[in-house]
Formats: structure tokens, sequence, C-alpha cells
């Protein structure tokens, strides 16, 4: 552990400094001299309160004692739950440009070890980088500052080499939620900040330089309890303390539709199962003979000699430092039904495979993605009699749409499905399928208990972002309900073409405009505004603020207009709508409107059900 014997006061910099005080700094340029440097001062309680203002953004959480967190509006929200004792930690997302790793390690040697060749890598880049104490012995935080992105992908390839190299878990937390520097351990461990070369204003600074040249931002995933793996893991050890049987508790986790379900039954077994089962045992204080029985008579693949080495680092978690307790979101119920479906689901994928693979006269790529898209549609054939749209059936095969369509229609070309019902309109209907002739489903039967521990198949599926194919999904439904609901409104035989409503109007002068001005040439542009100078130029001084004012009302209709068309509905500006209604009859003919000094001929009030005809905008 480092040592705080050279604590010193840096809160306060040095007089006449602008720039924010450095803690904690040291200058090794190996990991042998960062190893024997030990007088590192830790930051005091002020400076990392300021750090947390700097180096965390939203989502907040607070957590509580079972690490079961609950979303807070700011850092101060937070921060007051922690104050109140109505929650044991809080944690944020770390802010772009920060990477961080989180080390958990049994050893705190091993810990130290892997701490220490993060560390390095940042001296050598020339980094800032905070270490942190994770509460658990072998646990270490390590975060770092970037001044260019492009390290971020060496970050993660490190963070990769050492696990591999040290066998232990170095997850890369970037973009990721993290504990505050201010807030305690969930159960009261120590957690101090070790060694912090990081400064509120480097942040800041990071921050103006990307801020400006960042494109939109990447969308940032709900905050939640941890990896796919974590989260599966906790509810096996949930399930084996409960004293649940194999099968039932991987029929629950192959619900989930999780990692495990995508590797397979005995991927699960060998790396969840037998684990969960062992840490239940040394926390129930059975003896050795005893917890192997147990064990065995629910793994009976396993062997003694891989089980003893996890039942010895069990029962030393048990006797020091109890294991994370996680507890089921929801309580597994099983009922018949439930395992009756789950089974048909699986017995119906393998008839897919097995008639899929026997295509003919099909291209390889083809039949890959008629493999991935039967994979998909076979919980809907069992759950809800094959109706499944194709925009959510392209996101589960992670394929493009259209890819998702070739597919379906070789699918049934070759008689391995059959379209049972046609999309007949309407947000509540869309095609329906079932198997078809060539599709041989065998007698269900239990799965028979495998003495190889060997990862299961992977399920089938593509290559297509499932974040990219969901933004371009949810922006076509927003457009498609909108224009729905529009023709809906219309009156019969009108066409939103020629409609008359005046949002229809305003849209369709706004686009005629735009479309003229980016038709012309340079010279022309620059002639039109040499004119309108000259107009501008005869009027009164109060005819030009009046002039100049519309100009900026204008500017704001056309933004609540480029927002109508191009924002999904939950984010849309609050003012928009009212913005659009509230537009003058003649907002496209400027100073030729007799009313301009007047803001332009009103429309006429809006009536109650003006705001459903706005869904014109889309259109």
């Amino acid at each position: 552990m480092l040592d705080s014997s050279g604590f010193e006061d840096t809160l306060r910099p040095e007089e006449g400094s602008t720039g924010s005080a450095r803690v904690g700094i040291c200058d090794p340029t190996t990991a042998d001299s960062l190893a024997g440097d030990r007088r590192i001062s830790r930051p005091n309680r002020a400076l990392l309160g300021a750090l947390d203002r700097a180096m965390y953004t939203r989502p907040f959480v607070v957590i509580d004692a079972d690490n079961h967190g609950e979303p807070v509006d700011s850092l101060e929200a937070a921060r007051a739950a922690l104050t109140d004792a109505t929650a044991a930690s809080a944690a944020g997302r770390l802010a772009d440009g920060l990477v961080a790793a989180d080390i958990d390690a049994d050893d705190p040697v091993i810990g130290d070890a892997v701490a220490e060749a993060l560390i390095a890598w940042c001296h050598r880049h020339q980094l800032p980088y905070l270490l942190r104490d994770s509460g658990r012995p072998g646990g270490r935080h390590v975060v770092a500052v970037l001044q260019d992105q492009a390290r971020a992908t060496q970050w993660a390839a490190l963070c990769r080499q050492l696990a591999a190299s040290y066998g232990v878990v170095v997850d890369d937390r970037t973009g990721a939620v993290l504990r505050l520097l201010t807030a305690p351990h969930r159960r009261g461990l120590p957690s101090p900040v070790l060694a912090c070369t990081i400064t509120p204003a480097i942040v800041m600074d990071l921050a103006a330089r990307t801020t400006g040249r960042r494109g939109r931002r990447r969308a940032q995933p709900a905050p939640g309890t941890g990896s796919r793996s974590e989260t599966e893991y906790g509810a096996s050890c949930a399930m084996a303390r409960a004293g649940f049987d194999t099968e039932t508790a991987w029929q629950e986790i192959a619900r989930r539709d999780g990692k495990s379900a995508e590797r397979g039954r005995d991927w699960w077994v060998r790396h969840m199962w037998v684990s969960a089962v062992t840490v239940a045992a040394a926390e129930d204080g059975l003896d050795t003979n005893t917890a192997w029985q147990r064990v065995r008579s629910l793994c009976p693949c396993i062997a003694r000699r891989w089980w003893t080495p996890l039942w010895t680092r069990a029962r030393a978690e048990a006797a020091q430092d109890r294991p994370r307790r996680r507890q089921l979101a929801t309580e597994p119920a099983h009922d018949q039904a439930q395992a009756q479906a789950t089974a048909r689901i699986d017995t119906l994928r393998a008839a897919f495979a097995t008639a899929t693979e026997a295509l003919t006269g099909v291209d390889p790529r083809r039949r890959r993605s008629v493999a991935a898209a039967l994979y998909a549609l076979s919980a809907a054939i069992v759950t809800r009699g094959g109706s499944m749209s194709t925009r959510d059936l392209s996101i589960r095969a992670r394929l493009d749409l259209a890819t998702v369509r070739r597919a379906l229609a070789t699918a049934v070309e070759h008689g391995l499905i059959v379209r049972v019902h046609e999309y007949a309109g309407g947000a509540d209907d869309c095609h329906a399928y079932a198997p078809g002739p060539a599709v041989t489903i065998q007698a269900e039967t239990p799965a028979p208990q495998s003495s190889s521990l060997t990862r299961g198949t992977p399920r089938p599926h593509g290559t297509a972002c499932p974040h990219r194919l969901r933004r371009a999904y949810q922006r076509d439904r927003m457009i498609w309900r909108l224009r729905n609901d529009v023709l809906a409104s219309l009156v019969p035989g009108e066409r939103l073409a020629t409609s008359q409503h005046p949002a229809a109007k305003l849209l369709r002068s706004l686009w005629a405009q735009r479309k003229w001005w980016t038709a012309l040439t340079d010279q022309q542009r620059e002639q039109r505004r040499t004119a309108r100078r000259a107009v501008l130029a005869g009027l009164h001084r109060s005819d030009q603020r009046r002039w100049f004012a519309w100009l900026n009302r204008r500017q704001t209709i056309t933004a609540a207009a480029d927002a109508l068309t191009t924002t999904p509905g939950r984010a849309l500006p609050p003012d928009a709508a009212r913005a659009v209604l509230a537009a003058p009859l003649t907002v496209h003919r400027g100073l030729r409107d007799p009313l301009w000094r007047e803001g332009g001929t009103p429309a006429a009030p809006p009536a109650a059900a003006a705001a459903d005809q706005l869904v014109l905008a889309a259109a």
C-alpha cells in the first residue's frame, strides 16, 4: 500500500497562480521506480469534492448496501442522500476524455502490480492519473485523463493484456458509472485515494477543448447493476443460496437471453454455476467433503481436482470478507407453462437450424442470414403466434432491415416458414409466420446431462450494430406514427402535399425557400444581400429594429420546424409546437407583408385539436 506520510495541504494554489493545485504528484518513469516511490500525498476532501464536480456527469446513482442503485438528478442530490444516510454510496458516469480501470484481484500484491503497470503507462505517455483503493483487498481504481482520444483503444487493449497476464479481472470502465471520490464504500470498507496528479483545471480544460469540435454525443447506456456476466453470476449465486437445482437455475438464466444464453449451458455450468454453488456452500459453513457432495450432486460433470482451488478461495472469502450479496430483481417463480414455452422455443430453434443447413442452391451468406432471422423469430412463433415486426426482428438478429426481408423471403420460398397473416395496416398489426413444411419438429425431450465442459454453440446473428439499428428505427417509427395520425385527421380526399392546414403550409413554405436559396450561385446570393442592405438603409431606425426583431422570431420558427421533423417526440423542445402553431400566415412574404411591423399577419387562434394537427410537421 502507498504511504501517506508525505501529506501536504495543496488545496490553495501558489500566490499569483490562476491555475488549480496539483496534488500527490510523483514522476516515476518505470514500474520499478513507481514501486519504490512511497511519498505520495493524499488529496484532502475539499479537493476531492472539486474533482467530483469536474470528473463526473449524469447519470448519478445512489447505491444501498445490497448494491441496488437508484438514479438521481444531480451530484448535489447524490451527496444529500449520503449526508442523510439514505444511501450507502453514490456513483456517476465518468466525463468524456477520462479512461478508467477497475481491478479486482484476490491478492493485494497482484492488485498493486496491475495498478502500477497502468500508472507506468500513464507516465510513459505523460497523462495525469488517479489511484484509489476500491474497498476489497486487491481492488484498485485507476483513472487517467487522455489528451488524445485515440489512446482510449490502447487503454482498452492494455486492460485486456493485464487481465490475461495476471489472471485477474481488469474491467475497462471508460464512459461507465464509477463510485464518486468522496463517496464511501457501500459496506464501509476503506477506499482512500492513494495518488492523484489530476486537477479540476486539467479536466475542465480538456472539456473546453473537446466540446466545441465533438459531434453528436454518443448515447450512453442507462445506469444498471453492471455487466451481463456480473448480473447473471449474481442471479446464479442467489439461486444457489436458495437451493435451486441445476436445471431450474439454467432455465431462469436462459430466459434472460444474456451472455450465458449465447454461449450455452455447459459454459454457464463451468464458469458460473459451479462457482456459485461453491460460494453458497462456503457461506453455509460446510466441511470440504459435504461441500463436494453438494457440488457433485448439482454438477455431475465437475472434477474434484478442478473444484478444489474454487473451494479454497470461497472459504477464504467467507472467513475474511463476505462475498457480495446479490438478489434477483424478481422472485424466480417458475411455473410449468414458462418451462414448457422455453422447451418449445429451443426445440423450434433446433429444427430451424437443421432445415437451414439442408438448404441447397443458396449462397452461404444468405443461409447465415436466414439462420439468424429464424433463430430470433422462434420465440415470437411460440409465444405470440408468429407476430413480429421486421424492425424488431432486425434488432434481435443484428441484421439490416433489407437483409431481414430478403432472409424471410428466402425462408418462405424454401418452405421453412409460411406467412399465416398479412399486415393489414395500423400500429397494432404486422406479418405473422409459422413453421413451414420443410421443418421437422422433433418431440420435446429433456436435455441430456453432458460430461463435456466445452463451450456451447453460440446463437447465430449478424454483424450490424444494434444501437445504430435502434436509433434508426426509433426515428422511422416516430415519423410513421406522425404521418399515420395526420392521415387520420385530414379531410377525406385531402393530401399532405395540398393540405391547407397552417402548419402544413408553413413547412412547405420554409422548405421551398430553403431549396430556392441553396440553388442560387454565390454571385446571385451576394446580389440579393446587396439589394436587401440597400432596402434596409432606406428604413427608419425604428423600422430597422422591428425588422431585426422579426428576423429573430423567424429564426425561432425555423428552428422549431426543424426540431419537429428531426427530433424524437420525447426529446422535442416544449415550445416547438407552440412556435409553429403561432407562426404568422405570411411568414414567407417578409417586407411585402403589410403587417410586418407588427410581426406579420397573425394566424387564427388554434382550436382545441390544433395540437393534434401539428403532426403535419413530420410530413
